[in-house]
């Protein structure tokens, strides 16, 4: 299940998209008339085109249309007959749940559309409140008559060009706006065929709205409404996606490999990722982020893309080409006349790397085969296209935040298993008495772990172990009791990959490592003197921006890591050490006599000598590889 940022746009979106011909009426085809009845795509196909009524507790009329399964168009109309629009993104949380972000109060609050079962009415859960709607209307959207990636195409082929400016697009997600007096860079994203939401200079947002001969538009932005023409680039670029044909019901993908067309289950699916952000000093924040797939059904017989359809880096869009792989061969096929969109909730933050690769293979997994994945399981891992699952970086991070998201189960690579151990021994059991962690060698112990349907044995486990958590919550001293000792070794005997039951156990037994791993002493001083190296660069021969608050902590740090990091990585902390005292004593001096500072430059050379030491020790090196 995914949720997103709410994107507030202007008052006249909502009539500008009922009134033109993107949403004309139509004649509705027939649905089942119970939810009950009604499969998860005949649902999300019905909900296009529904708008929906309420009086909300200011005693507003509220109009809310679903104008494509990802996002919805909202008016509430005042006593005096003032209106505020909105343009909200959506996911479909199950058959009959709709779920978006922001109200009139808080723009974080999650709002709730859970339709009834006679599917004419509906409650609107938003905080506190519980309004009842009922169906209004229900219009079937026309938009212009090409697929999602052909649309991507034309819009690389066109400008659109209006009396504030040219709108070229320059690549999938990045476009230039040309004023009178101005040029600036810009991201946009395709919302359907026809649509698309635009940020501007000042940080707001736009929505651009093609007529359906895709000829003319109208951009909304900053309380105006701007007509339009299209205007053709006077030399096409060459498409950036290509979407190849289908031959004899056979799907041709971008290696030029011929595949069956297999079935999508659902159109919507969702899960939670585990992603760091950089605070700086070395220093990384971790949590979970939701990351939710959607499938727009297309027409015209084109295999299937697959894509982010937010800014991602380079080798995280590498990771999902391989993700692709595995899924063809896993099902023996791809699916085609789809457009399928990957987003994380968190759009704005630069994301790359590889470690969302088993989530995406994940959700892509519960769209063609229906498996319901649990909303409260977590993942990090790369995925190589044979379904092995690779390790990743900043895992201690991402489980100090796991435990501070609320997530029940984290699941991280039996290749990082390591980085678990190194954090019972920077920060004891506390860590592991949240989220209950596990390691995954392949994709299909991914799944068992996700997947809301657990067997019997591994549910007992789980829940067991829930249970003990509270108990040693309350009373940390009974952690070596012998029931305590048994249980953890039941919960491992049923569940070998359970980290956090062996770690605990391994705990209760004082049988946990005295050091850290070779790769968590490394990481540890990289913390320990972030401050430093921020402020001095790569020149340690000079005390650069320091101050003595960054050296005390560093020396605390270094001082407490000399008795935890591997004893091949001591004589690197004692050399930090020795800079950092001869440092402190010329910021205190603020001019240091020749002798200190040949010390402080030899203590530099020092540090060099012993980094160097390490990278030629092969035992250690090795060491870093398992």
């Amino acid at each position: 299940m995914m949720r997103l940022r709410v994107f507030s746009l202007l008052p006249i979106v909502f009539t500008i998209l009922l009134s033109s011909s993107i949403l004309g009426q139509s004649t509705a085809p027939t649905y089942p008339t119970e939810l009950s009845k009604s499969s998860v795509s005949q649902f999300i196909s019905w909900l296009v085109g529904t708008q929906w009524e309420y009086v909300d507790s200011n005693r507003k009329n509220v109009v809310l249309k679903f104008a494509t399964p990802a996002f919805m168009l909202l008016t509430e109309t005042a006593k005096d007959g003032s209106t505020v629009h909105s343009f909200h993104e959506c996911t479909i949380a199950d058959k009959g749940v709709i779920e978006w972000r922001g109200n009139s109060f808080d723009e974080s609050a999650v709002n709730k559309c859970k339709i009834d079962e006679n599917m004419a009415g509906a409650f609107i859960l938003s905080g506190d409140f519980a309004f009842a709607a009922k169906l209004k209307e229900r219009s079937q959207p026309k938009f212009p008559r090409i697929g999602m990636p052909e649309f991507i195409n034309w819009l690389l082929s066109n400008d659109l060009v209006s009396d504030v400016g040219t709108i070229s697009f320059m690549s999938p997600i990045h476009c230039s706006v040309k004023g009178k007096s101005e040029f600036h860079q810009s991201s946009y994203q395709p919302r359907a065929p026809g649509i698309v939401s635009l940020k501007v200079r000042d940080g707001s947002n736009a929505l651009i709205i093609l007529n359906q001969e895709l000829n003319g538009f109208e951009l909304i932005c900053n309380g105006r409404n701007t007509k339009g023409l299209v205007q053709q680039k006077s030399a096409t670029r060459s498409p950036v996606t290509v979407t190849p044909s289908v031959r004899n019901g056979m799907a041709q993908t971008e290696d030029n490999q011929v595949y069956p067309e297999i079935q999508l289950s659902t159109q919507s699916a969702g899960i939670n990722g585990l992603l760091i952000s950089d605070l700086g000093n070395s220093r990384y924040a971790g949590g979970a982020s939701k990351l939710s797939v959607s499938a727009l059904k297309l027409e015209g017989g084109k295999v299937a893309s697959l894509a982010f359809n937010q800014e991602v880096g380079p080798d995280m869009s590498k990771a999902l080409g391989e993700v692709k792989r595995f899924m063809t061969i896993r099902h023996g096929g791809w699916p085609r006349d789809y457009a399928i969109e990957l987003s994380f909730a968190d759009k704005y933050t630069p994301k790359d790397g590889p470690s969302a690769a088993v989530a995406c293979a994940l959700i892509l997994e519960s769209i063609i085969t229906g498996v319901q994945l649990s909303p409260s399981f977590a993942v990090t891992g790369d995925l190589n296209a044979d379904g092995t699952v690779q390790p990743i970086g900043g895992v201690a991070a991402k489980l100090r935040g796991a435990g501070k998201s609320g997530m029940q189960i984290v699941a991280i690579p039996e290749k990082n298993r390591t980085s678990a151990v190194d954090l019972m021994i920077m920060e004891g059991v506390t860590p592991f008495l949240g989220a209950q962690i596990v390691s995954i060698n392949t994709f299909d112990e991914a799944l068992s772990m996700a997947s809301q349907s657990k067997s019997e044995v591994m549910q007992k486990a789980l829940d067991n172990f829930s249970s003990l958590t509270v108990i040693l919550k309350q009373n940390p001293a009974a952690l070596r009791s012998a029931p305590t000792v048994q249980i953890l070794s039941e919960v491992s005997t049923a569940i070998p990959n359970h980290i956090s039951a062996k770690l605990l156990l391994a705990a209760a037994q004082n049988r946990v490592p005295g050091r850290l791993s070779p790769a968590g002493s490394l990481e540890a001083i990289d913390q320990a003197i972030g401050g430093i190296l921020e402020a001095v660069g790569t020149d340690l021969s000079a005390t650069g921006g320091l101050d003595a608050g960054q050296l005390g902590y560093a020396k605390t740090r270094l001082n407490r890591l000399r008795m935890q990091v591997d004893a091949r990585v001591n004589p690197l902390v004692d050399a930090w050490l020795g800079w950092a005292a001869l440092a402190d004593q010329i910021i205190v001096r603020r001019s240091a006599p020749p002798h200190v500072v040949t010390q402080f430059r030899a203590a530099a050379v020092r540090i060099n000598s012993e980094e160097e030491k390490l990278k030629g020790n092969v035992e250690f090196n090795e060491a870093l590889e398992r």
